[in-house]
């Protein structure tokens, strides 16, 4: 059976690097945030999609949607999905 959308390993790539882009792009401009941050949640739910874990990204707002991000941020790397560079320092 062949997975649908991108290979895993692109995905959690795209993941990698829109993660360091919110960072970098906090504090810039909100439009450009807010559309990382949309982009990052899409890229959630794609990896989330793919090894059969349950998100509700699309239904939350606010607060819940930034606790939700790192439920689901935890659940993939449980599954093995590596969302930050080695090298990068963790919050």
């Amino acid at each position: 059976m062949r997975a649908i959308g991108p290979p895993i390993e692109q995905v959690a790539g795209d993941l990698r690097r829109l993660n360091r882009l919110r960072e970098s792009v906090a504090t810039r401009s909100r439009v450009w945030y807010v559309a990382v941050q949309e982009a990052y949640d899409e890229g959630l739910g794609i990896a989330c999609a793919q090894l059969g874990v349950e998100e509700h990204l699309g239904e939350l707002a606010g607060v819940d949607l930034e606790l939700e991000r790192l439920r689901v941020e935890g659940e993939l790397q449980r599954a093995g999905l590596v969302l930050r560079n080695a090298g990068a320092q963790q919050r």
